[in-house]
């Protein structure tokens, strides 16, 4: 009788470890399929984050491509403003020496 309540004993315990085995089997699959979805997740992030990256990149290239365009344009607008000063000076010297033409003729 004492055997076979050791026997018994010795079942339960054999079917809690075998239990707590499959459970830990279980749980170690789980969380293996967590870390899977994590680093899965972190790989998408990095990739968006090399995205996010490279359009900054090209945005931050272009900006300084305007800046460039820009100071090239207020040359060019500064040229041509001293072209037009010479150009109204020759005309106010016609001008002035048209008038003066025109009094000697009077």
């Amino acid at each position: 009788n004492a055997r076979c309540k050791m026997e018994a004993d010795l079942r339960a315990r054999l079917a809690a470890a075998e239990a707590g085995r499959e459970h830990h089997e279980a749980d170690s699959r789980h969380k293996g399929g967590l870390l899977e979805d994590l680093q899965e997740a972190a790989e998408a992030q990095a990739s968006r984050f090399t995205s996010v990256q490279a359009q900054l990149d090209m945005e931050i290239l272009h900006s300084q491509s305007l800046r460039q365009q820009t100071a090239t344009l207020q040359g060019e607008v500064a040229s041509l403003s001293c072209q037009l000063e010479g150009i109204c000076d020759k005309a106010a010297g016609t001008d002035m020496a048209a008038k003066a033409l025109e009094q000697q003729r009077d």
